[in-house]
């Protein structure tokens, strides 16, 4: 499954697990290398793959979730 648009207001944490919510960006693939190329998601979250309007995958959500991970150390995003 590709996210898209993994962000704080999206993460949810019940009894110690940690959820991801708000799967409307979200998209099944059985292959996990298929492409695409839409643009959506939130504009600080989003990869230089999506912004350049390129093909991109899965690993997207790698981005996003460095993007994260920045802003929950700091306490802002990266790029803002």
């Amino acid at each position: 499954m590709i996210h898209r648009d993994i962000k704080p207001e999206n993460i949810l944490i019940s009894n110690g697990i940690v959820k991801l919510t708000d799967f409307g960006w979200s998209v099944y693939n059985k292959n996990l290398f298929n492409i695409r190329n839409t643009f959506c998601g939130t504009a600080d979250y989003v990869s230089p793959e999506m912004l350049g309007d390129s093909y991109y995958n899965y690993k997207i959500d790698t981005w996003s979730l460095g993007v994260l991970t920045f802003e929950l150390l700091v306490g802002s995003p990266p790029f803002s």
